[in-house]
């Protein structure tokens, strides 16, 4: 009688270990837990994307900075809402030049693909005339207000930049 009480424990152990794993498991693959992920994510698929534009400079490197606004769960992706900022540099006579960036605010689409997080669509408003509508198409009114209520923000992103400009051009020469 004793015996049976300890197997049928040990198979209650075993079989609720088993539960949580899976659980554990599924979790993961279906929530966006971590920021620096989400962040590493999106400047992984802009350096892709901008690997091949044309460089005016031979030491030329283009640096992103990503603030995250919102993100949420939509089917078998996650939504996110970021504004970006890239800026390019280059070293000439011992100087660190700038030549040029951005800012942007994007809405990301982001799949997990083999336990990788990885950006399957990226989304900015357009210019001039469409900047408005495509706006209000693209976010939410409290992340629109978020964006163009940016107070520090900019600043944040600069000093991100400006850690990885040092970082990158002090091995330059």
């Amino acid at each position: 009688m004793k015996k049976e009480k300890i197997v049928l424990g040990l198979m209650v152990i075993i079989i609720l270990t088993t539960i949580i794993a899976c659980f554990m498991t599924c979790y993961k693959e279906n929530t966006l837990n971590k920021d620096k992920e989400v962040k590493e994510a999106i400047v992984t698929y802009l350096e892709k994307r901008d690997e091949l534009n044309y460089k005016h400079h031979e030491n030329e490197k283009r640096f992103y900075s990503v603030k995250l606004y919102d993100k949420k769960r939509e089917k078998n992706s996650f939504i996110v809402y970021a504004l970006t900022l890239d800026s390019n540099f280059y070293k000439e006579d011992n100087e660190v030049k700038e030549d040029g960036g951005g800012v942007f605010p994007y809405k990301f689409v982001l799949k997990r693909l083999n336990g990788n997080l990885i950006v399957v669509d990226a989304i900015h408003p357009r210019d001039g005339t469409y900047y408005v509508s495509d706006m209000k198409d693209l976010f939410p009114y409290w992340i629109r207000n978020k964006i163009h209520n940016r107070h520090g923000t900019l600043e944040e992103l600069e000093q991100v930049i400006e850690v990885q400009k040092e970082e990158y051009f002090k091995e330059v020469e």
